[in-house]
């Protein structure tokens, strides 16, 4: 289940992707760049049904790929920029998503409350904070 997830064409709104495995355990990996807003539509985002249409996708792959040279992502300046973390809990990935926000690393609003609120259900059950 992923809570949020990073992106390019949406650099802005998250830092980190943050899902639960299959074992058990809720993983956050946090970005190590930032892609610049703005610049030509990204052609993967086009679909090209026909030959006759591909002349336009390579034009705007062109245009695209030049933006992106002359506009290089933002590094980010944190020491956890580019890392991943993995924790037994919600509750403990909630913690470590807190800390990262405070050092200026950028999580999604709503995120670390849903952790929480999953941490306090598996309180309920006698679970508790592994």
């Amino acid at each position: 289940m992923a809570y949020c997830k990073y992106s390019s064409d949406k650099g802005d709104e998250s830092d980190v992707w943050v899902w639960a495995d299959l074992d058990g355990n809720w993983i956050t990996s946090v970005r190590d760049t930032r892609p610049l807003l703005g610049g030509p539509p990204h052609p993967l985002s086009f679909i090209v049904p026909h030959a006759k249409e591909q002349p336009a996708f390579d034009a705007a792959k062109k245009r695209r790929d030049e933006w992106e040279r002359l506009n290089p992502p933002e590094v980010i300046e944190h020491p956890a920029a580019g890392q991943d973390f993995n924790h037994r809990s919600p509750g403990a990935c909630a913690a470590n998503l807190k800390s990262l926000k405070a050092g200026g690393i950028i999580v999604p609003a709503g995120v670390i409350e849903e952790l929480e609120a999953g941490q306090a259900k598996w309180d309920a059950r006698g679970d508790g904070d592994v």
